[in-house]
């Protein structure tokens, strides 16, 4: 299970094949946090999250404006896998 919240968008791809998108939407100043269903795609042994985030910081009709961000925590049987933390890594 993957769940996830981020601003402006995101795609969420395990494996190399596309899980999902979002976020669900939320009023200005929050975030909804969605869940995924990854055991479709999750496979015996190494598996690959990629998290691709689009943030747009400008104003406009169609989203807030607001500083883009990312958080993310997985979890199997009850257990937390990995989240976001220092340990990921990004690029632009």
């Amino acid at each position: 299970m993957l769940r996830i919240t981020a601003r402006t968008f995101y795609k969420v791809f395990l494996n190399g094949d596309f899980v999902f998108y979002g976020p669900a939407r939320a009023a200005h100043e929050n975030a909804r946090v969605d869940v995924v269903d990854l055991g479709a795609s999750v496979r015996l042994g190494t598996n690959n999250l990629a998290i691709e985030v689009a943030g747009y910081n400008v104003g406009n009709l169609y989203v807030t404006g607001e500083y883009s961000f990312v958080m993310a925590e997985v979890e199997c049987d009850g257990d937390v896998l990995l989240w976001t933390d220092d340990q990921w890594k990004a690029s632009s």
